[in-house]
């Protein structure tokens, strides 16, 4: 499955306990999913990643942890730059007076 999600925050990286790479953990707002969700990548893909609208690709979504899972192990974020409208964030429950903690880059990209 392809998610178009909206990445708030990236980790630092770490080592990971089981696989020993180095991973960052994003977080991502998934309209489609209408729920906000972790994923781990590899530290060379979350290098230099900005805020805001992204694809990512071939990702297998366990709701109930809110965690993406990426299925193959290849790259997972593809694209970038695009777009999500307010009402696609319907569900989740913001005052308009946190929108300046979320940081000026990211308002740049809800519209």
């Amino acid at each position: 499955m392809n998610v178009e999600g909206l990445v708030v925050s990236v980790s630092r990286p770490f080592q990971d306990r089981y696989s020993g790479e180095e991973l960052v953990e994003l977080g991502v707002i998934c309209p489609i999913l209408r729920a906000t969700m972790n994923i781990r990548i590899p530290a060379s893909q979350g290098k230099g990643l900005s805020l805001g609208a992204h694809t990512l690709s071939q990702v297998q979504p366990y709701p109930l942890v809110n965690r993406l899972h990426p299925l193959d192990g290849k790259k997972t974020l593809s694209g970038s730059g695009g777009r999500i409208r307010v009402g696609e964030l319907d569900f989740i429950k913001l005052s308009l007076n946190d929108l300046k903690d979320w940081g000026c880059p990211l308002r740049s990209k809800i519209i």
